[in-house]
């Protein structure tokens, strides 16, 4: 599991989490990656063993207004 912290080009911070397959692993700090409309420059990259390791230091921020805990997430 990779966790990526971008930064958008209006300074919101932003995480996205996906596997970390092949294509992936070859994403660096400072890459720029452009998703439909928007650019995003990579500031930060952190590796997971899965996606509840990846996600709980980050649940109440990200994901517990559509989640009642972390084990509903995963």
């Amino acid at each position: 599991m990779l966790k990526l912290k971008y930064q958008t080009m209006n300074d919101n911070k932003k995480r996205k989490y996906c596997v970390n397959d092949k294509k992936r692993r070859k994403i660096k700090i400072g890459d720029i990656i452009n998703f439909t409309k928007l650019g995003i420059i990579v500031t930060y990259i952190q590796i997971y063993n899965d996606f509840k390791e990846a996600a709980t230091p980050y649940f109440n921020e990200a994901f517990s207004n559509r989640y009642d805990n972390i084990d509903s997430l995963v």
